[in-house]
């Protein structure tokens, strides 16, 4: 009886445990493209670059439980101390650690042997939480008609208000690195798209290249409008209109 009741002290001291853990990667002044921040045991990856990265990329809000174990090793692997000479304006990852009314906060460069093993095991508890979207999409594009889709690989429902800034159509040509919008018609005021669903809309816009092109849709949003909004930018995978292709 005496072994259970410790056993049931313990466990209510590590949940109860003063742990906060915030893990961004900053690609320049004010601009985080993503963030993993861990309050005791429940850890949120943010994915909200502020351009598009890949094709095809989902964006959001990600979750995922670590364990006491998990704590000890990002509180051992903390460093010390800044990357020296570390500049404002330079890409860093910037981490914060509180543990038991204890604080630190350190910049590290990319690179720097100091913060390695901390980076590898942050990475682990982002690779898992991106196993577990919470508020995420992914954005596609169709020809024929020409329509985006709107994906909620999600676990909530997500609502986002839509005009030509926060989605739109461009196009490119191969070997170019510009690429050019396309006027559509007005979109929905908002699109709705429930849990593991999506939503498609036609692009009131024809396309009639003289030479070959790619067309991709972004969707864009610096901050969100609401609690079921979602920020960052995403790309669909590039289409290859052929000349004299509709």
């Amino acid at each position: 009886m005496r072994f259970v009741f410790a056993l049931l002290v313990l466990a209510t001291a590590v949940e109860a445990r003063d742990f906060q853990f915030e893990y961004s990667q900053i690609s320049g002044i004010a601009s985080v493209d993503n963030r993993l921040v861990i309050e005791g045991d429940r850890a949120t990856w943010y994915h909200e670059p502020g351009v598009p990265l890949i094709e095809n990329d989902t964006i959001g809000e990600f979750r995922t439980i670590i364990t006491a174990a998990e704590q000890d090793r990002l509180a051992s692997l903390m460093p010390a101390k800044s990357t020296p000479g570390l500049r404002p304006d330079m890409r860093a990852t910037s981490v914060r650690l509180r543990i038991d009314g204890r604080q630190t906060e350190v910049a590290l460069a990319p690179g720097d042997p100091a913060g390695t093993g901390l980076v590898a095991e942050a990475r682990k508890i982002v690779g898992r939480a991106q196993s577990h979207p919470y508020r995420a999409l992914r954005i596609g594009l169709a020809t024929d008609p020409l329509r985006v889709s709107i994906e909620n690989p999600g676990s909530e429902r997500i609502t986002l208000p839509l005009d030509e800034q926060t989605l739109f159509i461009e196009w490119t040509e191969p070997r170019s690195s510009e690429w050019r919008r396309v006027e559509v018609n007005p979109w929905p005021k908002a699109v709705v798209v429930k849990p593991g669903h999506r939503e498609d809309l036609v692009v009131g816009a024809r396309l009639t290249p003289i030479r070959p092109q790619l067309v991709r849709a972004v969707y864009s949003r610096r901050s969100s409008s609401g609690p079921e909004d979602v920020s960052g930018t995403a790309s669909s995978k590039y289409v290859q209109l052929k000349a004299g292709q509709r």
